[in-house]
């Protein structure tokens, strides 16, 4: 019973925090989340921990990526053909 309650707060706290940082709409928390308490609720810790390492680095990188592009298409002047 411990294990599932620890479970449900590991999956709240990744959930909240993902969607703080909006590296997800609200319809991709409820999927993470359930995702989440499958992998925690299943494969324990050595499941998780490289599953959400890749989750937030992945989410990070496409932020510094998605920032990156913006920049670059507000200082490229494009001219008519």
């Amino acid at each position: 019973m411990l294990h599932l309650l620890i479970t449900l707060i590991v999956a709240l706290i990744i959930s909240v925090i993902s969607f703080k940082a909006k590296f997800l709409t609200k319809d991709g928390i409820v999927a993470q989340f359930v995702l989440a308490v499958l992998l925690f609720g299943l494969g324990g810790v050595k499941w998780s921990v490289p599953i959400v390492t890749f989750f937030f680095l992945s989410s990070i990188l496409s932020k510094i990526r998605n920032n990156k592009n913006k920049e670059v298409e507000k200082s490229t002047i494009t001219t008519p053909n």
